[in-house]
């Protein structure tokens, strides 16, 4: 919602030849709240490539007024265009986060799963169509240990997950105490496409890996009673996470996801997170277009 001035279209005698757009995050970064620019897309139309239309527009994106963010992040392409526009552009390589994010699978016949931990009658798990008013709340306690993580508020969660036009999601929630006064604990939001299950994000409060583990479950149990021939779930090699996505079947499938997360090549700010091979990272598949 954040990024509606910031498309590009390019357009000759009238019509429309080209087009990028991008994704605006708000993101936590050692305490501070930094606008964040993911590239989503961009294309030409056949007719008019190789005139220069792609480069016009990366030079645009660059120097427009509306370009007020401090940080780009997303998924790097590895197409040889991009990277041939990165050199014309003085890009001297992809800065990765040492504490790198793999991409972990589980069959989704491999039987019954995990936990985490298996005191959890203390609370209770539950579908819903949107993150409620509790949210902000959570999310301010539940971002307290990572020095990288996308600002999960209410309004960003619903607009993410809850909007039909966003696609076929579904939204978990862990809660412990009476209707009224429950407390949120956390959450997991899954989806499936041709018979891959995904789960989009999870989050807990801190230390209630018990509550993630038990979410995580719950959404193995789900997509793979809905046909899923395999779930996959992002995360980084240390988190608090891994333990229970491994007891719920998870393994690295030795695919290191390609993402990056630097300052503008203009901006001063300046971020030791990216070099900490152990640095609290929290990072979703639904952090990025991919599901």
């Amino acid at each position: 919602p954040y990024a509606t001035k910031l498309h590009i279209v390019g357009e000759v005698d009238g019509r429309v030849v080209g087009w990028q757009g991008c994704w605006l995050q708000r993101v936590q970064v050692d305490g501070r709240i930094l606008l964040a620019k993911q590239g989503l897309d961009y294309c030409v139309h056949s007719e008019y490539r190789r005139l220069g239309i792609r480069t016009k527009v990366r030079r645009l994106s660059k120097t427009t007024p509306r370009r007020n963010f401090q940080l780009i992040f997303g998924l790097v392409s590895g197409h040889a265009a991009n990277r041939r526009l990165g050199k014309r552009d003085g890009y001297q390589g992809e800065r990765l986060a040492a504490n790198g994010t793999e991409s972990l699978v589980r069959p989704g016949d491999a039987g019954p799963t995990g936990t985490g931990d298996s005191r959890h009658d203390e609370w209770t798990l539950r579908s819903v169509p949107e993150f409620d008013e509790r949210t902000d709340g959570f999310w301010e306690a539940a971002a307290k240990p990572y020095r990288f993580i996308i600002e999960r508020r209410r309004a960003y969660l619903n607009w993410r997950y809850a909007d039909p036009r966003a696609g076929a999601f579904q939204i978990t929630i862990a809660e412990q105490g009476a209707e009224r006064d429950a407390e949120l604990l956390g959450y997991v939001v899954t989806t499936a496409s041709y018979g891959r299950g995904y789960i989009a994000d999870v989050l807990a409060l801190p230390e209630r890996t018990d509550v993630a583990g038990a979410l995580i479950a719950h959404a193995v149990v789900e997509l793979a009673a809905g046909g899923s021939e395999a779930i996959e779930c992002w995360s980084p090699v240390h988190h608090p996470y891994r333990g229970v996505l491994g007891a719920n079947g998870f393994l690295h499938r030795r695919r290191i996801v390609p993402l990056q997360a630097h300052p503008p090549s203009d901006s001063s700010e300046v971020m030791t997170f990216g070099d900490d091979p152990r640095a609290a990272i929290h990072v979703a598949i639904g952090d990025t277009d991919m599901v």
